[in-house]
């Protein structure tokens, strides 16, 4: 049986999510020089976080995936994760995101191999590697598990956040790191 798609295309014949992710910026030059100060003082090594809010549908994620563009023109990592609407995602599921994201940045490759090669190569002590194995939902040794197990959840969850602070010092000295975590508020 014969199965076609239509493809949705641009007057120009580009792909509309291409397109969308080509346009540039209109207005938002107050915000935009916030922000670029922002980037430009992190380049330099002064850290810092930005709450971006507002009601839905006025630019947020357009201006976050400008500031992700701009972030990478100047040498930055851009890591994102989003928590998904409604509570529809597991709390662990932007850990693992971020998680991920820094692994790549460390070691690229599956992730697979890449903690294994994070943890060679010094970005993450092996100790910490059961508590990112499980932020990544990666198979483990029997051993790993069982002390998985053996913990209450509140230190599965400070073990996973050892990890991933780990990880984002151990990427942050290779490169500046832009890491953006869109609507928190779920």
């Amino acid at each position: 049986i014969p199965v076609f798609a239509i493809a949705a295309v641009t007057a120009d014949g580009r792909n509309p999510e291409m397109a969308r992710q080509q346009r540039r910026m209109v207005g938002r030059r107050a915000e935009m020089a916030q922000i670029a100060a922002l980037i430009e003082g992190a380049a330099e090594g002064q850290g810092s976080a930005l709450l971006v809010r507002g009601d839905p549908g006025i630019g947020k994620t357009a201006l976050l995936r400008e500031t992700a563009r701009n972030a990478e023109q100047r040498g930055f990592a851009a890591i994102q994760a989003r928590v998904l609407d409604f509570g529809a995602s597991r709390e662990t599921e932007v850990g693992a995101t971020l998680c991920a994201g820094l692994l790549a940045e460390i070691a690229p490759g599956p992730a697979q191999e890449a903690l294994p090669a994070a943890i060679a190569g010094g970005a993450l002590p092996a100790e910490l590697a059961p508590f990112a194995a499980d932020l990544l939902s990666l198979a483990q040794s029997q051993a790993h598990i069982d002390l998985l197990r053996s913990m209450d959840e509140a230190a599965r969850e400070r073990g996973r956040a050892r990890a991933l602070g780990t990880l984002l010092r151990s990427a942050a000295r290779r490169r500046p790191l832009l890491l953006i975590v869109e609507d928190v508020h779920w």
